[in-house]
């Protein structure tokens, strides 16, 4: 099963020019060994002072700082010479499935 990845994109001013990509996912894989884990994978709470949970240390933080630095960009009016596309994908810890260039369809 393929799932749902999303992207974004900002056309340059001039034409077609080669892409920044800023990629990143916000999946996490399945639970292979739940016995092996001290506490659910699932329960997402605080404990300690720290975050725990399945992918609660993961690379959401990415795709934050990267909608961040283009809503900031946008807003101050600033246009860069290339495209920028933010890519938020899944599956790409097995398979790679999601990890694709949507502009040819070639492996990144």
């Amino acid at each position: 099963m393929v799932r749902a990845r999303i992207f974004a994109s900002r056309p340059a001013p001039t034409g077609r020019a080669a892409h920044l990509i800023l990629n990143s996912h916000a999946d996490t894989v399945g639970i292979t060994d739940p016995p092996l884990w001290s506490f659910p994978p699932h329960i997402g709470d605080i404990a300690n002072g720290a975050v725990r949970g399945l992918g609660s240390l993961d690379a959401k933080a990415n795709l934050y700082a990267f909608l961040g630095a283009a809503l900031a960009l946008r807003h101050a009016g600033i246009m860069l010479a290339k495209p920028v596309m933010i890519q938020s994908v899944a599956d790409e810890e097995l398979a790679g499935a999601g990890d694709i260039d949507d502009r040819g369809g070639a492996r990144l």
